[in-house]
């Protein structure tokens, strides 16, 4: 690279947000902005970007990156370079839309122009309803009724034990106990940990979903899944050489639920409707005959360190994702 007389200037600004601006992450009240400056001869290119902290990023650090490219820039550093030069991030975003908006203003085009494309055609966007008391957030939504799409954030409630680190919370330990316990019951003790993945929430410290792959020592795969990140869904599917049997609403339906249980082969289905089952009524029920008639505990008690113990190695051997 020869030297120019581009210069590279960063500056950070913040901008007013009208009201809060909340998700389940937290509130903000302003957007931070780093935006990194172009000149050469006369012509000035700008961008911007935000940093995310669930990236690793910070305003001070994606502004010191950028700048430590000045004598780069200085040089000649050109779109292509760039990206060699930094990693994908906030950083270089805001220095490769300078560098197009700079590319553009010389050519006397626009950006999109310079790019390629003839003509932008019109997209449609999400308008964010912030996450608020329930009342606040359907008026806004109300006062938005107009816009296309309406993406609504929805937070954690308040006190639940499911989102405390210090009192066992997470999926794992309370959605997740329920299909390694199933795993158990169909295929048996001594089943080995193929994989698992775990997405961990950095903010309340608890898994919040994953993924788990067992085997029997003769190869009988078991996939297992879990979260607190979608609807609640439980379900069995069990896969055979000729087939294969569906049971959704396995764990705790309403009392009035009937279960329907799917078999289907390659040209055979049927559906069984079964009937209603109070679960929590058995559970009490059996815990009333344990304590007044007495019932034999050992196997429960066996299947219940068994599943512990799976669990522990299931945990020592996934993998975490931070969100």
């Amino acid at each position: 690279m020869s030297t120019t007389d581009r210069k590279l200037s960063v500056s950070i600004e913040r901008f007013p947000i009208a009201g809060v601006f909340s998700i389940s992450r937290g509130s903000r009240t302003e957007a931070v902005v780093v935006t990194a400056t172009v000149s050469d001869g006369g012509v000035t290119g700008r961008g911007e970007c935000v940093p995310y902290a669930r990236y690793g990023e910070t305003v001070e650090g994606v502004a010191a990156a950028i700048e430590a490219l000045g004598p780069m820039v200085a040089k000649g550093l050109d779109r292509d370079g760039l990206q060699e030069a930094l990693p994908p991030g906030a950083a270089r975003n805001a220095l490769d839309c300078a560098l197009w908006d700079l590319d553009a203003k010389r050519a006397g085009v626009p950006a999109h122009v310079l790019a390629g494309i003839d003509r932008l055609g019109r997209a449609t966007t999400a308008y964010t309803i912030s996450l608020a008391e329930p009342d606040a957030m359907a008026e806004a939504a109300h006062a938005a009724r107009e816009r296309a799409i309406l993406k609504i954030k929805l937070g954690k409630p308040e006190g639940d034990i499911r989102y405390q680190q210090d009192v066992g919370g997470g999926a794992f330990l309370d959605f997740g106990g329920y299909p390694v316990r199933a795993a158990l019951h169909f295929l048996g003790h001594g089943l080995d940990v193929v994989g698992a993945v775990f997405r961990y929430d950095t903010v309340t410290n608890v898994v919040m979903s994953g993924s788990i792959l067992l085997s029997t020592t003769t190869g009988i795969p078991a996939q297992l899944s879990f979260g607190m990140e979608h609807s609640y869904r439980t379900h069995y599917e069990l896969r055979g050489s000729t087939g294969r049997l569906f049971l959704d609403r396995a764990f705790t339906p309403p009392e009035s639920y009937q279960p329907v249980v799917r078999i289907e082969r390659q040209d055979y289905r049927e559906e069984r409707v079964l009937p209603p089952d109070h679960q929590f009524a058995n559970v009490l029920a059996f815990f009333v005959d344990a304590v007044l008639e007495g019932v034999d505990l050992e196997p429960h008690h066996t299947g219940t360190l068994a599943q512990a113990e799976l669990i522990d190695r299931i945990r020592d051997a996934a993998s975490v994702q931070k969100i």
